[in-house]
């Protein structure tokens, strides 16, 4: 039922930029690199875009037949967001309900009940009935019933679990996540228009809620994408962490790499190379440990980076500094204690071969003595020839418990 006032071209461009929206978006989600958490995204984003496609017909419908069709099947297609929304913030955060059985077969059941209701509506009137009205412009409006409400009640409660899990994400993670945690109450707000519309004639009794999704989906996924993924790649990672962008520039990092670097502090931006040298310096190569004086005291931090990707493109690079400095002293130790062992070992080689090299004369001076009948000097020569040989033992005894307690 096109209208030509400037409310009825209101809603057609807020509706058409919300289809827009979801198929941009759509593009970019294909190219998370975490299946679920894609998988999710883009389930999210078909539902809402095919709810506000939808929900344009009804603006469009040339009759009230046609309309009342195009609401009920935006009501069918709208409830599949519910699942998608939930399937893609258990995914993004790093839990597991998404691969419950169980859940998904209950969510299957539940689905399928409500779409039976809904369908048969024209049947029992319980879940809507409508009305053509002429204000603010000539279309069908709707008065919810009982099991709307109903409906309605579990489907936002049901959301604001997906809502709490993100949230608990966001303030458990090191990063700044205000700009997300804005994007995501951004996609809350259809809430306070569908209670407006209710209450109020000033707005279209129907559903805002593919409004919030689009503008939630441009946020996450154009808008501060590094961010988005930064979070769910390093929750749970406790050590220091800095993300670069592709011209190995600051681009964020957490609270942890702030303390541990303080140099950090309003760099984004610039060159790694230009803040932190020593540690430029062995990203990418073999020497990964960095000594770093803390509380007057050296520790040592294991340099790890990785491509951190949308796809195949690569978006930038992520630098983690683990805290290694036990094993590293450790290392160190054993380190000191293979080089003394080593030139201990080659001082009493030394000292051996000298000693069976006196040994060995010794003996053919004995050998020559008895043969010239000059038992004495037989004698003493073999005496030194012993106490040389004793000697060696005692040198073997000490490198063996040397050896043995370091």
């Amino acid at each position: 039922m096109i209208s030509a006032s400037w409310s009825f071209f209101a809603y057609v461009f807020a509706y058409g930029v919300a289809v827009i929206g979801c198929g941009v978006a759509l593009v970019r989600a294909r190219t998370v690199e975490d299946e679920a958490t894609r998988q999710g995204l883009m389930g999210l984003l078909v539902g809402s875009g095919g709810w506000a496609l939808l929900e344009l017909g009804f603006l469009f419908a040339p009759t009230t037949g046609i309309a009342y069709s195009m609401y009920l099947a935006s009501l069918v297609v709208g409830l599949t967001t519910i699942g998608a929304w939930l399937y893609f913030c258990s995914a993004y955060t790093g839990r597991t309900f998404h691969r419950n059985t169980s859940y998904r077969r209950a969510a299957v059941v539940v689905y399928a009940v409500i779409v039976a209701i809904k369908l048969t509506n024209p049947i029992h009137g319980l879940y809507f009935t409508t009305e053509l009205v002429t204000t603010p412009f000539v279309h069908l409006t709707t008065r919810n019933g009982v099991i709307h409400w109903i409906v309605t009640g579990l489907s936002y409660a049901l959301a604001a679990v997906g809502f709490f899990m993100l949230y608990e994400l966001f303030l458990e993670s090191d990063y700044d996540t205000r700009p997300l945690g804005a994007v995501v109450a951004v996609t809350g707000v259809p809430v306070v228009l569908d209670i407006t519309s209710f209450a109020s004639t000033r707005l279209l009794d129907i559903n805002y809620e593919p409004l919030g999704v689009a503008v939630f989906a441009i946020g996450v996924l154009y808008l501060f994408e590094d961010r988005f993924l930064a979070v769910q790649l390093t929750s749970g990672v406790e050590e220091a962490v800095v993300y670069l962008d592709t011209d190995g520039r600051i681009h964020e990092f957490n609270d942890r790499a702030r303390a541990l670097f303080p140099a950090l502090a309003g760099t984004v931006g610039e060159p790694l190379d230009t803040v932190l040298p020593a540690a430029a310096d062995r990203v990418g190569t073999d020497r990964s440990i960095l000594e770093r004086t803390v509380d007057g005291e050296p520790r040592y931090y294991l340099l790890s980076d990785t491509a951190f990707t949308l796809g195949q493109t690569d978006i930038g690079q992520l630098v983690v500094f683990t805290d290694v400095t036990e094993t590293e002293r450790q290392r160190r130790e054993l380190e000191r204690h293979n080089d003394q062992l080593e030139g201990f070992a080659s001082a009493i080689r030394h000292e051996l071969l000298n000693d069976l090299q006196v040994v060995d004369a010794r003996v053919q001076i004995a050998g020559e003595a008895l043969e010239d009948g000059e038992v004495s000097i037989a004698r003493d020569s073999l005496g030194t020839a012993t106490r040389r040989t004793d000697q060696m033992a005692e040198v073997v005894d000490d490198l063996a418990d040397l050896a043995r307690y370091g």
